[in-house]
């Protein structure tokens, strides 16, 4: 499987990010840094797709389904995996590494 993953400083930045509200826990960024994660994001997938495969980004499980749920109406055709939901016997490729600036 050939997948991209987010950079460690982006991964803390969005589990920090997420708030327990009365309907659940959301993630609440400020529409900059949406923008910022998702211009970084669209190279990664634009590389995944150019290589005929299906974007995958493989994250923790604690920001998996916000990351989904920030990413898909610009990027409808991205997976995102969490590394536990990974059989161990599959073999990972990771081939790329979001990273934003505000995330260091």
């Amino acid at each position: 499987m050939t997948v991209f993953t987010l950079h460690p400083s982006l991964e803390q930045m969005l589990t920090d990010c997420i708030r327990q509200t009365e309907i659940g826990s959301r993630l609440i960024l400020e529409p900059a840094v949406v923008t910022q994660v998702l211009e970084a994001t669209k190279p990664a997938v634009e590389k995944l797709a150019d290589m005929g495969k299906t974007p995958v980004c493989l994250c923790s499980a604690r920001i998996r389904p916000h990351f989904k749920r920030l990413t898909e109406h610009s990027f409808p055709m991205l997976a995102v995996l969490s590394y536990n939901e990974v059989d161990a016997s599959i073999s990972v490729d990771s081939v790329g590494l979001v990273k934003v600036n505000d995330a260091d």
